[in-house]
């Protein structure tokens, strides 16, 4: 089971208001967290991902 995890430092909070911060796209109704999910790496850092979508016929 992994430690606990150290408290989000000033610039993390402020990458982690943004990453979800929907305001910032043009009709202010999407974040970059609706088509991307972080992945944390074993080095503590995070990684984006691109969700992967199908299309619907």
């Amino acid at each position: 089971m992994a430690g606990p995890r150290a408290a989000l430092s000033a610039e993390e909070k402020l990458g982690q208001a943004l990453f979800n911060e929907e305001n910032l796209s043009l009709n202010h109704n999407q974040s970059c967290a609706s088509c991307h999910r972080l992945k944390p790496l074993k080095s503590g850092k995070w990684v984006i991902i691109q969700r992967s979508f199908t299309k619907r016929q």
